[in-house]
């Protein structure tokens, strides 16, 4: 095969103004503003593609051998350079099988809206149903919600491996499968659910504080902006950092499973199709001496099995399908005691038409879409914010 290469530059510039303008019952007006803020990226980078080996070298078990790799490097005008390689293979074995495994880093620096603008602190309370260390009735609570300025670039490490198989004994029939692992550092993420906290803090040493000192009430509610909300009967007894935060790591593997089967008939052309995601990892760590959480199957976090299956139908113009989309149980580890939560079967329809087939140029389409057909509630979850469902 032929060898391949790009090399190219990249400038990227960013800005943000944000003006909020509150109006009052009263009719007072009030404005606030954040100055603007700028970013410049300039990048360059290089891909290559290697076609080692081929059919026509007549190695047994080799039908083809690819490799591709690729360096990008950027500076960043507030969060300086950033390297992040890339390596991936293909091995073609025959005509029906290929497997191959990828390799890479990347680099993301955080959003404006995430490092500017107000930020909020909000005195409340926890009831008991949802804090069960509550004394006198309530827990006076203080939340900070908002811009997070000393939020960092979140990096990750990932690796792939998987293969495709397309059998010679059923043509259109095709079978895939992808290993993931992906190992985050620093990654930019809300730091969980205070109500996860207030049951079991673990975990969350860097964002939860029960029984803070008042030099610590002191310093984070000087951090915010704007301050809303009464102080609670017996003063603020906890306190919860809700902003955008660098978590220390975070640690997700699975597996993706794909199918379909494409076959006609004289009734039109038809697709059966299954996918299906297997999570087998979830840990979060908060901070560097915080407790990892395996969060895997709990509530507010990612379900261990997600998995869609339909048929599609077109014949002439016509299209039509049917998709059941499946949501796995899982636990309820808020609830006292725990309490598992049902898992959720959907469906989803769509027909269409394409008038593009009667003419030589492409011509308007029309689809009408259906999700959730049969109107399907979610299970029920004890969720004491308010919605009975995660």
């Amino acid at each position: 095969g032929q060898a391949r290469l790009a090399i190219g530059v990249e400038r990227r510039e960013e800005t943000l103004e944000l003006h909020r303008t509150r109006v009052a019952f009263t009719g007072t007006t009030v404005t606030t503003s954040v100055p603007e803020s700028a970013r410049t990226t300039d990048a360059i980078f290089a891909e290559v593609f290697l076609p080692l080996i081929g059919p026509e070298q007549n190695i047994f078990a080799v039908q083809g051998f690819d490799i591709s790799m690729s360096l990008r490097r950027e500076s960043a005008s507030d969060f300086g350079d950033a390297t992040t390689p890339k390596i991936g293979a293909t091995w073609t074995i025959n005509d029906e099988l290929a497997l191959r495994a990828s390799w890479g880093e990347s680099f993301k620096a955080p959003q404006f809206q995430y490092l500017r603008g107000n930020i909020v602190g909000t005195l409340t309370f926890a009831t008991p149903a949802q804090d069960p260390f509550a004394t006198n009735g309530s827990t006076g609570v203080l939340i900070l919600g908002g811009a997070n300025p000393g939020l960092r670039p979140e990096s990750a490490e990932n690796w792939t491996a998987g293969f495709d198989y397309r059998p010679a004994w059923a043509s259109g029939l095709r079978f895939n499968a992808t290993y993931y692992d992906i190992d985050f550092v620093d990654r930019i993420s809300p730091p969980g659910s205070i109500l996860s906290a207030l049951v079991n803090p673990v975990g969350y040493e860097t964002v939860f504080i029960r029984n803070p000192t008042q030099a610590q009430i002191d310093a984070y509610l000087a951090e915010a902006n704007t301050v809303v909300g009464a102080v609670p009967v017996d003063g603020v007894e906890v306190i919860w950092d809700d902003r955008q935060s660098n978590l220390a790591s975070l640690r997700t593997r699975g597996v993706d499973f794909g199918s379909s089967y494409s076959f006609d008939t004289s009734w039109g052309d038809f697709n059966v199709f299954a996918q299906a995601s297997l999570m087998l990892q979830y840990t979060v760590q908060t901070g560097p001496a915080s407790t990892p959480i395996d969060a895997l199957d709990t509530l507010f976090y990612p379900v261990d099995l997600r998995a869609r299956a339909g048929v599609s139908w077109n014949n002439e113009g016509w299209g039509a399908g049917l998709t059941a989309i499946y949501v796995d149980d899982y636990r309820d580890n808020i609830s006292t005691p725990a309490r598992d939560v049902d898992e959720w079967l959907t469906w989803d329809a769509q027909v269409s038409y394409d008038w593009s087939g009667e003419t030589e140029r492409a011509g308007p389409q029309i689809t009408l879409n259906v999700q959730n057909l049969f109107d399907e509630d979610p299970p029920f979850t004890n969720n004491p914010v308010g919605y009975a469902f995660d």
